[in-house]
């Protein structure tokens, strides 16, 4: 309906406090959304299906096999090589995810000018 919930109202008036909270979130929302591009379960928007639908992946194999690899990466290192319980796993993967978000957040808006909106 394109009309903001009150969730996004709050969330942008006071954007000082909440955009780093959010932006421990995206990460998990990017890596959802490269695994269903990779292996075309979808696109995050229309604009994104018909790019890809347009354009395509450019190397769409390889792209699946870098996610299969790194998906079995982190299945083995988040679970400490198969040691650990699967709560501390579980913990150590959304620490690892979230904190990779934050960083990736922090590159991001160094290299943009906040505006207020």
């Amino acid at each position: 309906n394109g009309k903001d919930s009150t969730f996004v109202k709050y969330a942008i008036k006071f954007q000082a406090f909440t955009y780093f909270p959010i932006l421990l979130l995206a990460r998990i929302s990017w890596l959802n959304e490269s695994f269903k591009t990779s292996f075309g379960l979808g696109a995050s928007t229309e604009n994104a299906k018909l790019e890809l639908e347009k354009r395509g992946l450019q190397y769409p194999l390889l792209e699946k096999i870098g996610m299969i690899l790194h998906y079995s990466w982190m299945i083995v290192l988040t679970t400490g090589f198969f040691q650990w319980s699967p709560a501390y796993s579980l913990m150590y993967f959304f620490t690892a995810t979230c904190s990779s978000g934050l960083f990736l957040a922090l590159v991001f808006g160094l290299g943009h000018n906040g505006m207020e909106v």
